[in-house]
């Protein structure tokens, strides 16, 4: 029995359901071609409101319980391939994902992942064993060239090969409720800021090299992000530090006396921008909270600092000490 938007094959034919009505397609050949207002219905038994409703037109030739030339066109999109059993080797010129995700979705996530599994977990819940080859990828209006998907069991890797913007690789684990995420970056350029705005310092338009382990547990998107755990060794080279205005107290040096160097070096101990040379930091993540676990270390153009940090329950703890070069024939370090 077939609800709107189903279909089957049945000896040979193609039985698809609309309008309360059965149709077979190509009977007499292997061609077949579907469309359908609604692309999620071809996967009912996974929960995708995560990702947009789209129609979709997919075609290709039907042979022994395979499809061959498998072609799906989405969003402007055509994606082409072939469907051996349960699986798919699939491959498109640009994969536009923010056509695909449902901006509303990730806006109420926080509400609604008490009723749902988090949407990078859901294609465990297909069954398929898929592999997704992009010559260029979308997110969050930013283009990555040389994106590769595979989801294999209960694995599923992510990788990207940008010569322009470096590269990531991506391992997702799952042993039942348990995941085990694997994230490693080789100069992975990132034009945002790397914390929310809520940190007393900050780094933009960086590039970043390092190794993140995490793990988790749950069923429910809530319960994914809340468990999260695991360590991080990551290293920062150029961008723009938030929070500390060396720049400008150096731009300013020739003016400075001993009347207004006092004022001058409180400003830039607590706000402006300073462009930095690398930054060096290991720590731990635990449910939101990060701390480091051995001394950081942060170079800039005229000073070099070292100290640690911790990230709790929305607020930002720095201790630096810091020594700045040209100041005085004898050095000594500020504790901030």
């Amino acid at each position: 029995k077939n609800e709107p938007g189903d279909f089957v094959w049945l000896n040979g034919v193609m039985i698809f359901t609309a309008n309360s009505k059965q149709w077979q397609l190509s009977k007499s050949s292997d061609f077949f071609i579907l469309r359908g207002e609604n692309f999620k219905k071809l996967a009912k038994e996974v929960d995708l409101q995560s990702l947009n409703d789209l129609p979709f037109v997919l075609s290709g030739n039907y042979k022994d319980g395979n499809i061959y030339d498998f072609t799906l066109e989405i969003a402007g999109h055509k994606i082409t391939g072939i469907l051996t059993g349960k699986s798919a080797t699939l491959k498109t010129d640009i994969l536009n994902a923010d056509l695909f995700i449902n901006k509303s979705f990730l806006q109420k996530f926080e509400e609604l992942s008490f009723f749902t599994n988090h949407p990078i977990l859901l294609p465990f819940e297909s069954g398929l064993n898929i592999a997704l080859y992009a010559n260029k990828i979308i997110y969050q209006d930013t283009e990555y060239d040389n994106f590769v998907y595979s989801l294999h069991k209960n694995i599923q890797k992510f990788s990207i090969s940008d010569s322009n913007r470096g590269n990531l690789l991506a391992t997702i684990k799952k042993d039942n409720a348990k995941y085990n995420i694997n994230i490693m970056l080789n100069k992975f350029l990132l034009d945002r800021k790397i914390l929310p705005n809520y940190a007393t310092l900050n780094l933009d338009n960086t590039t970043i090299t390092a190794e993140i382990n995490l793990n988790t547990i749950g069923t429910i998107g809530h319960d994914i992000i809340n468990n999260l755990n695991g360590t991080f060794d990551a290293l920062f080279a150029g961008g723009d530090l938030y929070g500390l205005g060396f720049d400008e107290f150096y731009a300013l040096a020739p003016s400075i006396t001993t009347l207004n160097v006092e004022e001058r070096l409180i400003r830039a101990l607590n706000s402006g921008t300073t462009k930095i040379k690398n930054m060096h930091i290991v720590g731990t993540y635990d449910k939101g909270n990060i701390k480091t676990t051995s001394p950081s270390t942060l170079s800039m153009k005229h000073i070099n600092a070292s100290g640690m940090l911790e990230i709790k329950n929305d607020n930002m703890f720095v201790k630096l000490d810091l020594l700045l070069r040209g100041i005085s024939t004898d050095h000594e370090t500020i504790a901030l």
